[in-house]
């Protein structure tokens, strides 16, 4: 069962933490805000190699716009204005590209470096647009991340920058900025809610600072495996998740990371905050926390010993040696 003192502890020292995001994140917000209000709609949607480029017709045709408004021009000119393109330079990115799939509602933004293809790829962003979302008895407009991958394909991971689940090379180094725009294009496009359902547990963690669990059983998951895993990377504990190498206590069966919704309000809305202060919630949530413990399954874990990467490998085998009794 949870450790009561240490679970507390581990959610100070993550409040602490998130503070911090918090604290920062507002700053960025405040700035691109202005950016926003600043940029003028048409040049977001401006498309100068269209013929005859001289009536409000042509400027409102979808053509092949991302999210049916940002032309190419413009996601360029407001990746200049929010500072992302000089980020982009100072790392060496110089000739950034543009590629914009559409399939139905869901769009791709494809960003690369000196070449359109695979191998130059160092950002992806998958929206699905005019979803609806049901929590607390209501449909809401929102619009859906799919995914979002930012990429450095030059470089090689580190005992400093471990790979994840579903990584393919290290990050870029500014998810945080990266989110922010995507708030500043719902709040463009008058969208309410921005919602994901995370593939792998270390996604879950990371957009917990931002977004709620629709489902309180998440919540009390990952805050259950954060606090018993103090001290393991979050790589290695993702990972440990993503092989299937972990067991709950209570039944011995292994444990599975299930995708939930996850919901994020573009504006500040009180029902919202509401929803996850209801008793039916919070009991939830307070139920599945005194129920539930996890733990590394030894046999299961050297079985699958080639399944994970060399550092991460490493990291877990140091772990054991100070954390025996998270082992079985």
């Amino acid at each position: 069962m949870l450790n009561l003192g240490k679970y507390i502890t581990t959610l100070l020292n993550t409040a602490y933490f998130i503070d911090k995001i918090i604290d920062k994140q507002l700053l960025i917000r405040k700035k691109f805000n202005k950016k926003r209000k600043a940029l003028s709609p048409y040049s977001l949607m401006y498309e100068p190699n269209i013929d005859n480029f001289d009536n409000d017709f042509n400027l409102f045709e979808n053509n092949n716009r991302f999210l049916n408004f940002y032309s190419t021009y413009g996601i360029n000119l407001a990746l200049k204005e929010y500072g992302i393109k000089k980020i982009l330079k100072k790392q060496g990115f110089e000739n950034i590209l543009y590629k914009i799939n559409k399939n139905d509602y869901t769009h791709t933004l494809s960003i690369y470096n000196e070449e359109i293809n695979s191998d130059h790829l160092i950002s992806q962003l998958v929206i699905t647009l005019d979803t609806n979302i049901c929590f607390s008895y209501k449909n809401c407009k929102s619009m859906t991340i799919e995914w979002l991958n930012l990429q450095d394909y030059r470089k090689v991971f580190t005992k400093e920058r471990m790979k994840l689940p579903g990584q393919r090379f290290p990050g870029l180094g500014f998810g945080l900025l990266a989110f922010e725009l995507i708030i500043q294009i719902a709040r463009r496009l008058n969208v309410r809610y921005l919602v994901n359902t995370p593939n792998h547990f270390h996604n879950a963690y990371i957009y917990s600072n931002y977004f709620s669990f629709r489902n309180p059983n998440n919540k009390a998951c990952i805050d259950i495996l954060i606090s018993e895993f103090e001290g393991l990377s979050l790589a290695s504990l993702s990972w440990l998740i993503y092989n299937e190498t972990l067991i709950e206590t209570n039944n011995k069966k292994t444990f599975k990371w299930t995708p939930d919704i996850m919901i994020m309000p573009v504006y500040r809305y009180k029902d919202f905050n509401n929803y996850f202060k209801t008793k039916e919630y919070q009991d939830r949530y307070k139920l599945f926390l005194s129920s539930h413990s996890y733990k590394i399954d030894s046999k299961k874990f050297y079985k699958n010993k080639d399944k994970f990467p060399k550092m991460i490998l490493k990291d877990i085998e140091e772990y054991k040696k100070r954390e025996t009794l998270r082992f079985i």
